[in-house]
């Protein structure tokens, strides 16, 4: 969970993340042959870092009151959320 890591401000953002960056800025990565030249395994891992990244910001920013009404709208997010929550509670 080194992206929420990074979020929380409790480390630097990882490898993975960082490469996602690259990837929305200038449409894939800096390497040869862009995404379709990448590892399979490494696609998986920026495409994950990039997801946590969304939720996680966009679960800081809901207001205390606003919360019952973001889960019942976002199921699915605030299930990945959780599971977000439980691997860091678990380490």
């Amino acid at each position: 969970m080194a992206v929420v890591d990074y979020l929380d401000k409790k480390r630097k953002p990882p490898p993975e993340l960082v490469m996602g960056w690259g990837m929305r800025r200038f449409g894939g990565l800096l390497e040869a042959g862009g995404m379709l030249d990448q590892p399979v395994g490494l696609m998986y891992k920026i495409r994950s870092a990039l997801n946590v990244e969304d939720i996680w910001k966009t679960y800081k920013r809901i207001k205390p009151g606003d919360m019952g009404k973001w889960i019942k709208n976002n199921p699915d997010d605030w299930k990945f959320v959780k599971a977000i929550e439980e691997l860091m509670n678990g380490r």
